[in-house]
């Protein structure tokens, strides 16, 4: 109990720095700590890891296509292996633009973030929410390998359309398993999450078509990809877009 208690008070440690940079008030840090502890109360960080594992469609990271996993990091988190639960960078620029524009918080989020938010949280414009969320981040982030946090995102995940995880999108979309994603089906699936809603069926296909291009050109920022083949990449997944939309 002593050391799990430990571990709540470094990750709240943390988190209260992050927000103290940020400028956020006292209040929606005692609403933060509210919310975590009632999430954590609740389950466990370690048995809610363990109810996700235990879902009959999880799958792990070797079983899932090599080019949908950097597709991923590529898009949401390129800095995924060099941070340790929040991109101080990402961050502040979504920090600064949210601010100013007096909406909630959005944008920054890690991939480690973004796993903790479907571990526990609504997907409520707060900045309290967003603390809480870095709590159990910093958690998951002592306790799980990168290979771990990345796997575990792919398994909870939502694709849109009711496909939860990787091995649902990957079959519901395309009737193969994760690991026979094909490049262009993993970077049509590596841009639903951003906003699943947008990119369900029935809806414009262009919508989709911009949304891979972004990813294409984040594979190539991070080396996934030749920047000659990119064209060639685009026009396949075009025609896979077609023949799901």
């Amino acid at each position: 109990m002593k050391h799990i208690l430990g571990k709540n008070i470094v990750a709240f440690a943390l988190t209260g720095l992050v927000a103290a940079v940020i400028g956020l008030t006292l209040p929606t840090f005692i609403e933060a700590y509210q919310m975590y502890n009632e999430a954590v109360g609740a389950v466990s960080i370690d048995e809610r890891i363990a109810e996700i594992r235990a879902d009959k469609d999880y799958v792990p990271i070797n079983q899932i296509s090599t080019d949908f996993l950097n597709a991923v990091v590529s898009i949401e988190d390129h800095r995924f292996y060099k941070h340790h639960g929040i991109d101080l960078i990402a961050t502040s620029r979504a920090t600064v633009t949210n601010l100013t524009s007096h909406e909630g918080l959005t944008g920054g989020s890690t991939l480690t973030q973004q796993l903790a938010k479907n571990m526990y949280f609504t997907f409520e414009k707060k900045y309290s929410r967003k603390l809480a969320e870095l709590a159990v981040a910093i958690q998951l982030e002592h306790r799980l390998s990168k290979e771990e946090i990345l796997e575990l995102y792919a398994n909870v995940v939502y694709f849109g359309n009711g496909y939860n995880g990787v091995t649902e999108a990957s079959c519901g979309y395309f009737g193969v398993e994760p690991k026979d994603l094909s490049m262009e089906q993993s970077i049509m699936l590596a841009g639903i999450p951003q906003s699943p809603n947008k990119f369900a069926h029935n809806k414009p296909t262009n919508r989709m078509g911009k949304r891979t291009a972004e990813v294409i050109n984040a594979m190539i920022r991070g080396r996934f990809l030749a920047n000659e083949d990119a064209r060639g990449i685009q026009l396949r997944t075009l025609e896979v877009i077609e023949t799901v939309y």
